[in-house]
């Protein structure tokens, strides 16, 4: 896949943390395909959080061009009560099939996703 040099100012569908080990989906709806059973605990600032649901996240996205990439990522945790989306480019990174050519590069004005 091509990468995508994104405008950062003018995209808010989901959250990139570098520090985060997992990736989380806000909406059971979004998934596709069968959700699996999980028991993973995370310790974050507010505390435990306790996911007991994972699957594969579909969505869109498109790049500066205007084309539109269908995007899947698989084993993203569902925490009923996750106020976005969060996407952790280490967990991306490990589940890649070219984990060293997988990379998120972030800058004052733009993101780019390979």
């Amino acid at each position: 896949m091509a990468s995508i040099d994104y405008n950062i100012t003018t995209f808010n569908g989901f959250v990139i943390d570098s520090c985060f080990s997992y990736s989380i989906v806000k909406s059971r709806s979004d998934f596709i395909g069968k959700m699996s059973p999980c028991n993973i605990t995370i310790q974050g600032f507010t505390g435990e959080s306790m996911f007991m649901e994972k699957g594969t996240w579909k969505f869109k996205m498109e790049d500066d061009e205007g084309t539109s990439y269908d995007i899947l990522i698989a084993n993203m945790l569902y925490p009923p009560n996750a106020p976005f989306h969060l996407i952790s480019p280490q967990d991306s990174r490990q589940q890649s099939a070219d984990p060293s050519g997988t990379y998120c590069t972030i800058r004052h004005d733009k993101m780019i996703i390979k």
